[in-house]
């Protein structure tokens, strides 16, 4: 940066700078009629009261740089309080600027296009992309650094590299607010003014790879063997996993609809991102590391949503009756083999780590990044709901998991699913007069008695709202995660494919308490009515 361009601020011919405004004070506090208003601050023409009746000429550039430097400050001071931290454009701008204003232009216009050119002789040139370099665990600090113009930028956000040459331009906050950490790592700075979302969101294409200890891939910016953007939460540093590739092919289907057109090419997407994410939970994961990447908060919501679906198809037994529905209860205690001596099965013990995982890293996420947020900007919106949620959560498990039942009797499956009664959808219970009876939680029973009482059901139901609203929310900010891999132009039409699927889903919930507050219990085959 010491030797690149540095531009304070554009000067072109205008017909006059205004200097009456809102009246502040030295920290650039507006001035109300009973003092200054805290939180709110004014620079430039939009103040008044700083040059008295006339000023020197030059001043309005110096109050624009000297008042916008105090607002700044001051509204950071006023947003953190404590955790505000001061800056230093000495330190930021990596030691201090050479060069000087060389040109200008006569006719009108501005003259910044050859301000500040350093000493070497030239603007910015472009350094293309990183060289190859033997190592092979993501991109080193050393290379981030070659690129530092404003044609080839990098910078580092949370251990993520990222080539924001394209974006620069772009970027609402100007040039000046990315080159100063042009081959830098950015993340404190970054997570101070920046939502969470914002890279997946507006940049996507940006991560190239990740830092690690080895080189760059190619010139083209592909990430390293180690590294990549659908690199897993939980893999360990140099490791690389069976679905960490990232080619030019891949990025450029990303950039369109990809090789499925319309509608059926979403949902073709969606559903190999859902199966992918599911299997990056179990598959390639070799240690723990806590972070905030929001790849572990991903891929666990999504497993939980596919839980979600499996678990609401399971429910839907009871309207079939209570062999059916107490059947299907007593499947998952038949598979308590499979939980390592516990008194649960295999897929309730993934359920509760999938549940542990997506809350720490949702409660680490929020903590860092949206807990000094207002209310009113909607940043806390998945946090309050999510909390509900894992409350009502806890209320469920105490009631229907852990709830007293009476025993109820039930010829079970010899090979744990009535392989006879699939046509008829008898899935966990069996006709067979051979097979005796065992007693089993009488859960349908159980159901119903629970939802006799009204207030349970507007509970449940109001649960299920807080489910929809924490989901869509959510998805919202899943559907353009580069580890989704769905193209952008489908983006949309993911999203919306999403919403739907939470409707029906919620529908499905719905409908188990409405219906045995509204019905009465039917008779299973052995005579007992629940």
């Amino acid at each position: 940066m010491a030797s690149e361009p540095f531009y304070v601020a554009i000067i072109t011919p205008v017909i006059h700078y205004c200097m009456g405004g809102l009246e502040i004070d030295v920290n650039s506090n507006v001035v109300g009629p009973r003092g200054a208003i805290k939180g709110l601050y004014a620079a430039g023409e939009v103040a008044g009261g700083v040059h008295g009746n006339n000023r020197l000429g030059g001043n309005s550039l110096l109050d624009c740089v000297v008042f916008g430097r105090l607002s700044g400050t001051n509204a950071a001071k006023y947003m953190l309080g404590a955790d505000a931290k001061p800056t230093d454009l000495m330190a930021l701008s990596g030691g201090g600027l050479t060069g000087e204003v060389t040109a200008s232009k006569m006719a009108g216009g501005s003259y910044e296009d050859d301000m500040n050119k350093s000493g070497g002789g030239g603007g910015a040139k472009k350094s293309g992309g990183a060289k190859k370099s033997g190592g092979g665990g993501g991109y080193t600090m050393a290379e981030v650094a070659k690129h530092t113009t404003e044609t080839d930028v990098w910078v580092v956000l949370h251990g993520r590299v990222l080539n924001v040459s394209s974006f620069i331009k772009e970027h609402p906050g100007g040039v000046l607010a990315i080159m100063t950490f042009a081959g830098k790592d950015a993340s404190e700075e970054f997570d101070m003014i920046h939502p969470p979302d914002v890279i997946e969101k507006y940049a996507p294409d940006a991560v190239i790879g990740m830092l690690g200890e080895g080189g760059g891939d190619d010139a083209d910016g592909a990430p390293a063997a180690g590294g990549g953007v659908a690199a897993p939460l939980l893999a360990k540093k140099g490791h690389k996993a069976w679905n960490d590739f990232d080619t030019a092919s891949r990025r450029e289907r990303l950039k369109g609809n990809g090789k499925v057109n319309g509608w059926i090419g979403a949902i073709c997407y969606m559903v190999i991102a859902f199966m992918k994410e599911v299997l990056m939970t179990i598959i390639p994961q070799k240690n723990l590391t806590f972070s905030n990447d929001r790849l572990g908060l991903t891929r666990s919501a999504i497993f939980l949503f596919i839980f979600m679906i499996i678990h609401a198809i399971g429910n839907l037994h009871v309207f079939l009756g209570p062999d059916d529905f107490n059947g299907y209860g007593y499947f998952y205690v038949r598979l308590y083999f499979t939980g390592f001596g516990l008194p649960a099965n295999i897929v309730e013990l993934y359920v509760l780590l999938a549940v542990c995982l997506h809350v720490s890293v949702a409660l680490k996420r929020t903590w860092d990044i949206s807990i000094n947020m207002p209310v009113s900007s909607g940043k806390m919106n998945l946090a309050f709901s999510g909390v509900a949620l894992l409350s009502f959560m806890i209320i469920h498990l105490y009631q229907f998991r852990f709830g007293n039942t009476e025993p109820y009797l039930l010829r079970p499956p010899a090979y744990l699913v009535n392989f006879e009664g699939i046509l008829t959808l008898n899935l966990f219970w069996t006709w067979d007069t051979s097979i005796q009876p065992v007693p089993v939680r009488d859960i349908y029973r159980l159901e119903f008695e629970i939802f006799k009482n009204m207030y349970w059901v507007w509970f449940y139901m109001g649960a299920i709202g807080v489910f929809c609203t924490h989901m869509c929310l959510g998805w919202q900010k899943v559907v353009g995660a580069p580890s989704m891999d769905i193209p952008k132009r489908y983006q949309s039409k993911a999203t919306h494919i999403g919403y739907v699927m939470t409707a029906f889903i919620a529908c499905i919930y719905f409908s188990f308490p409405i219906y045995t507050h509204l019905c009465g219990m039917k008779t299973g085959a052995l005579g007992v009515t629940g």
